[in-house]
């Protein structure tokens, strides 16, 4: 089994674990967006995505795990949903340039931190959504869901691609209306291990 941490935008060849790579280290932080783009730059590989209106997306400087930032979705309304991902669209340059590279037909497992703030029930996670050359959106896999107000909890999800997957996109969910909420998504520590 090879455990990989994951970088922007590609698995590092060699698999080693490179803290120093992280892109959202390099962000100014703490510049929230409300409208569906980059967040702060393409240079950080993240991109705001616009579910519902009132929501915020930003790199957090003020909760932290690992790393000096965080990735910090806000429901800013009772209304609020968001997500944030490393595609911006489904067109082969974008998926080409941003998502992680993955073998067909292998097991996975995922693992990302996500701390929570009063979330309605089942509106923190992580999807992971595969696409094949073309390329042409696949399978959806879900991680465990959070609820409420919790600290830093591992949510995983194991999964195994399609014969023709060979990328894969991380899009982090705030993703259920209901409650002014905030979560974190410790990026900086987010695992990808292949067997």
């Amino acid at each position: 089994m090879t455990r990989t941490a994951i970088t922007y935008p590609r698995i590092p060849i060699n698999g080693a674990y490179i803290p120093g790579s992280r892109a959202i280290e390099a962000s100014a932080g703490d510049t929230a967006i409300t409208t569906q783009n980059w967040i702060e730059s393409r240079n950080y590989k993240w991109v705001g995505l616009q579910t519902a209106t009132a929501w915020a997306a930003e790199f957090d400087t003020a909760v932290t795990r690992t790393g000096t930032r965080t990735l910090k979705l806000s429901n800013t309304d009772a209304t609020g949903r968001c997500s944030a991902a490393l595609c911006a669209s489904s067109s082969l340059a974008n998926v080409k340039g941003f998502a992680v590279e993955v073998l067909p037909s292998t097991q996975y497992v995922f693992s990302c931190y996500v701390k929570t703030n009063n979330v309605a029930a089942n509106g923190a996670f992580v999807t992971l959504r595969e696409y094949n050359p073309t390329p042409t959106a696949g399978a959806d896999t879900v991680t465990n869901k959070l609820a409420g107000t919790v600290d830093w909890t591992l949510c995983t999800a194991t999964f195994t691609t399609a014969a023709d997957t060979i990328w894969l996109d991380i899009i982090l969910r705030l993703n259920v209306a209901g409650n002014i909420s905030d979560g974190w998504y410790d990026v900086n520590s987010m695992t990808l291990v292949s067997s």
